[in-house]
Protein backbone atom coordinates (compact mmCIF):
# COMPACT_ATOMS: atom_id res chain seq x y z
CA UNK A 1 0.00 0.00 0.00
CA UNK A 2 1.39 3.74 -0.67
CA UNK A 3 -0.24 7.11 -1.63
CA UNK A 4 -0.01 8.89 -4.54
CA UNK A 5 -0.07 12.43 -2.96
CA UNK A 6 1.07 14.44 0.06
CA UNK A 7 -0.78 12.71 2.93
CA UNK A 8 -2.10 14.52 6.49
CA UNK A 9 0.25 12.97 9.44
CA UNK A 10 -2.53 11.85 11.78
CA UNK A 11 -4.75 10.24 8.91
CA UNK A 12 -2.24 8.46 7.36
CA UNK A 13 -0.80 7.26 10.74
CA UNK A 14 -3.96 5.52 11.31
CA UNK A 15 -4.92 4.08 8.20
CA UNK A 16 -0.92 2.83 8.08
CA UNK A 17 -2.01 1.56 11.65
CA UNK A 18 -5.25 -0.32 9.94
CA UNK A 19 -3.41 -2.18 7.99
CA UNK A 20 0.09 -3.32 9.92
CA UNK A 21 -2.52 -4.62 11.86
CA UNK A 22 -4.63 -6.44 9.29
CA UNK A 23 -1.72 -7.55 7.90
CA UNK A 24 0.13 -9.23 11.03
CA UNK A 25 -3.13 -11.08 12.08
CA UNK A 26 -2.67 -12.84 8.58
CA UNK A 27 -1.88 -16.93 8.80
CA UNK A 28 1.12 -17.59 6.90
CA UNK A 29 -1.36 -19.62 4.56
CA UNK A 30 -2.70 -16.41 3.73
CA UNK A 31 0.17 -14.83 1.96
CA UNK A 32 -0.54 -17.38 -1.04
CA UNK A 33 -3.94 -16.06 -1.79
CA UNK A 34 -4.62 -12.81 -3.28
CA UNK A 35 -8.40 -12.78 -2.22
CA UNK A 36 -7.29 -13.31 1.55
CA UNK A 37 -4.63 -10.19 0.89
CA UNK A 38 -7.16 -8.01 -0.75
CA UNK A 39 -9.78 -8.76 2.18
CA UNK A 40 -7.62 -7.90 4.69
CA UNK A 41 -6.72 -4.54 3.11
CA UNK A 42 -10.53 -4.26 2.46
CA UNK A 43 -11.20 -4.35 6.05
CA UNK A 44 -8.67 -2.14 7.37
CA UNK A 45 -10.20 0.70 5.13
CA UNK A 46 -13.29 -0.18 5.38
CA UNK A 47 -14.10 2.46 8.42
CA UNK A 48 -12.55 5.21 6.49
CA UNK A 49 -14.79 7.19 4.42
CA UNK A 50 -13.41 7.25 0.33
CA UNK A 51 -14.15 10.76 0.32
CA UNK A 52 -12.46 12.14 3.16
CA UNK A 53 -9.44 14.75 2.22
CA UNK A 54 -6.10 13.05 3.28
CA UNK A 55 -3.42 15.56 1.18
CA UNK A 56 -2.90 17.53 -1.70
CA UNK A 57 -2.22 15.74 -5.26
CA UNK A 58 1.47 16.97 -7.37
CA UNK A 59 -0.96 20.29 -8.53
CA UNK A 60 -1.56 20.75 -4.45
CA UNK A 61 -5.54 20.39 -4.70
CA UNK A 62 -7.19 18.50 -2.28
CA UNK A 63 -7.34 14.40 -2.89
CA UNK A 64 -9.55 12.13 -1.35
CA UNK A 65 -8.40 8.63 -0.10
CA UNK A 66 -9.92 7.18 -2.88
CA UNK A 67 -7.77 8.48 -5.22
CA UNK A 68 -4.61 8.34 -3.16
CA UNK A 69 -4.40 5.16 -1.38
CA UNK A 70 -3.09 2.38 -4.05
CA UNK A 71 -3.14 -1.37 -3.55
CA UNK A 72 -0.53 -3.71 -5.09
CA UNK A 73 -0.44 -7.36 -4.41
CA UNK A 74 1.46 -10.26 -5.02
CA UNK A 75 0.57 -13.40 -2.97
CA UNK A 76 3.78 -15.30 -2.10
CA UNK A 77 4.87 -18.89 -4.43
CA UNK A 78 5.86 -19.38 -7.84
CA UNK A 79 4.57 -18.04 -11.02
CA UNK A 80 2.44 -14.95 -9.10
CA UNK A 81 3.08 -11.07 -10.34
CA UNK A 82 2.62 -8.01 -8.61
CA UNK A 83 -0.58 -6.58 -9.73
CA UNK A 84 -2.38 -3.29 -8.76
CA UNK A 85 -5.63 -4.34 -6.77
CA UNK A 86 -6.87 -0.93 -6.05
CA UNK A 87 -10.38 -1.33 -7.56
CA UNK A 88 -10.82 -4.68 -6.15
CA UNK A 89 -9.91 -3.56 -2.13
CA UNK A 90 -12.04 -0.27 -2.44
CA UNK A 91 -14.64 -2.53 -4.02
CA UNK A 92 -14.78 -4.96 -1.06
CA UNK A 93 -14.29 -2.40 1.55
CA UNK A 94 -17.85 -0.65 0.19
CA UNK A 95 -19.00 -3.64 0.43
CA UNK A 96 -17.95 -4.06 4.43
CA UNK A 97 -19.54 -0.89 4.93
CA UNK A 98 -23.77 -0.12 6.76
CA UNK A 99 -24.02 2.93 4.03
CA UNK A 100 -23.24 0.99 0.96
Amino acid sequence: MGYASSCNWLEGTMIDAAIIAAMISLDNVDFESRDEINSSFANAIASFAENFIIGDDYSEKPISIRDSLKFVCQPEGKGYRAKEVTDEVFEIAKELRFDS
